[in-house]
């Protein structure tokens, strides 16, 4: 059954879209695309920075928290000619990762990690270092990440002994202010069914907006179904206050959708 005939879905992302407005389309909905990611600024200077640091520095971990960080620092060190060096590295280092981008990166080049987030989060991946107690002792970590808030790991870890030194790839870019605006008008003003949100950031960048956010709060518990690609965003969402809130089991776009459209089934049911 097409439960999403007669919807109109807000799409927050901004590479994905259009694939995700084809799957809505297929379950019958009218995709709307206002894409307040960002844009993505790769860090040149940064990156070259970081690989230096990688390949001539002892480190007792690595921490890789995205996939397009470890593609980023890949393609730099290919850039630099150190392609070889730079996964020498990885394989003689001890690696800790999050999320199943990072995971499909890490197999693509035969490296297995010796710690893995079991759901995906950047607070179980600290969890598992925090419970260790063998790997409490003081020693060097290499971390990945692209914002604010995953840095704040770095606080963590040095809380518990560690020196931290921080690799930052990537960053985004605010969002086109317009765009924002159009995407708020039209959840207040219940213009929308649904919004999908593929990332944190996308979250952020609308709940940023402090003299909206009590209004959006609202419209979201109240007639706007927010609707999550997985766990980590579904919890940037739910933190904004919103527990009008769904997700897939599986966090692919794909099983977004199909959720999304099982939902509305249920409800018509």
């Amino acid at each position: 059954m097409k439960a999403l005939t007669d919807k109109v879905i807000g799409i927050a992302s901004d590479r994905q879209s259009e694939a995700i407005a084809t799957l809505i389309r297929k379950h019958g909905g009218t995709p709307s695309v206002y894409s307040i990611q960002g844009t993505r600024i790769y860090n040149k200077s940064i990156c070259i920075e970081n690989i230096k640091t990688l390949i001539q520095e002892p480190f007792n971990w690595v921490i890789l928290t995205t996939g397009i960080g470890a593609k980023t620092l890949e393609q730099t060190a290919a850039d630099m000619g150190e392609s070889d060096r730079f996964l020498n590295t990885l394989r003689n280092r001890k690696l800790a990762i999050r999320g199943s981008k990072t995971m499909n990166w890490l197999k693509e080049h035969a490296l297995v990690p010796d710690r893995v987030s079991p759901d995906g989060t950047m607070a179980h991946l600290f969890t598992i270092f925090q419970t260790d107690n063998q790997q409490r002792s003081s020693g060097r970590v290499y971390l990945q990440v692209y914002d604010e808030d995953e840095a704040l790991l770095k606080q963590e870890l040095e809380s518990l002994g560690y020196s931290v030194y921080l690799s930052k790839p990537y960053h985004y870019e605010e969002p086109k202010t317009e765009t924002l605006h159009s995407l708020t008008k039209h959840i207040i003003n219940e213009k929308l069914d649904a919004v999908v949100f593929t990332s944190k950031t996308q979250v952020r960048n609308l709940f940023g907006q402090a003299n909206q956010k009590a209004d959006l709060v609202k419209a979201f518990n109240e007639h706007v179904l927010a609707v999550a690609v997985g766990k980590v965003t579904a919890k940037e969402i739910a933190d904004q206050g919103i527990h009008h809130l769904i997700q897939p089991k599986s966090q692919k776009m794909g099983a977004m959708i199909v959720t999304m459209n099982q939902y509305y089934e249920t409800i018509v049911n």
